[in-house]
């Protein structure tokens, strides 16, 4: 199942119940954690619910995991990216830039790899070091 970016919604369900099962917790445990119904954590398990932010944080607290990933894995761009594209009018000109040239999928990623590369150089890092995350 993956949404208009090409990622995998389904992703953020098995991590969530992957993350609950390594931490001994049952469905109801979780529910009640975050004040929901064990239907809906067992939905969102289940890939049958898309998470809202403010669940993506507090699955995020609940499991002491990096935010990011949990937004990335359902689907989303984590909200410290969307600020830093929202306050800047010109990355948004770029990406709308990028956006209305139609690229094929191969040049979009030769794209995103030069800025790997611009980015990883300015800070003096590896490229992996960005990618990790």
């Amino acid at each position: 199942m993956s949404n208009k970016h090409g990622l995998k919604n389904m992703e953020f369900g098995i991590y969530i119940r992957e993350l609950r099962e390594k931490r001994g917790l049952t469905l109801a445990q979780v529910a009640e954690r975050l004040d929901l119904s064990i239907n809906y954590v067992s939905q969102l398990e289940r890939n049958l619910r898309k998470p809202t932010d403010k669940l993506v944080i507090e699955f995020s607290q609940l499991y002491k995991v990096d935010q990011d990933i949990l937004f990335r894995k359902s689907g989303q761009i984590p909200l410290r990216v969307r600020k830093v594209i929202n306050r800047n009018t010109n990355l948004q000109k770029s990406l709308s830039f990028v956006d209305k040239r139609n690229l094929s999928q191969e040049v979009e990623k030769q794209i995103v790899i030069r800025i790997h590369r611009m980015i990883a150089e300015f800070f003096n890092v590896d490229e992996s070091d960005i990618l990790s995350k």
